[in-house]
């Protein structure tokens, strides 16, 4: 990220300042490898759907405990 900068040195320096820019920073990097260690552990199979097909599928999905309480919230 820094190499791309004519003084990375500089720039590096910059995010250490202060937290919330060093913060920002390690939270992208850590969801970046992150989502390299699902990909690498995943078993992913393309399948070909229309949006309504899609869709229909999340509809009738049964609820996670997640929606249930959102959904009790709400109510």
């Amino acid at each position: 990220m820094a190499s791309s900068y004519q003084e990375p040195k500089q720039m590096i320096a910059w995010y250490y300042e202060d937290e919330n820019r060093l913060a920002s920073v390690q939270s992208a990097v850590l969801q970046d490898q992150m989502i390299e260690w699902v990909l690498e552990r995943a078993n992913v199979t393309e399948e070909r759907m229309s949006l309504d097909e899609v869709l229909n599928q999340y509809a009738s999905a049964p609820a996670t405990s997640e929606t249930d309480s959102q959904a009790s919230e709400t109510e």
